[in-house]
């Protein structure tokens, strides 16, 4: 992609709370993932919990997605 292709595709995603949310969720089980390595079990696992996140988040109403909002807000806010 060129930059300003780049730059229309952030822009898209900023711009699209629910885009952020799984591509929040899509780069924590990227992540997750390398630190399972070679152990599937771990994989498994961790994939199949992102994925039911990101069903929970896309199969919410409005209001069940706000209350799914906040609770992950105030759980980050009292991590230490």
């Amino acid at each position: 992609m060129t930059q300003d292709e780049t730059g229309q595709r952030i822009a898209e995603l900023n711009g699209d709370p629910m885009a952020r949310i799984v591509f929040l969720l899509t780069d924590s089980l990227h992540h997750q993932a390398v630190l399972a390595g070679g152990d599937l079990v771990t994989a498994k696992r961790i994939g199949g919990s992102t994925l039911l996140a990101i069903h929970a988040f896309t199969d919410a109403d409005n209001q069940d997605a706000l209350t799914l909002l906040r609770a992950l807000r105030n759980e980050g806010l009292r991590a230490d």
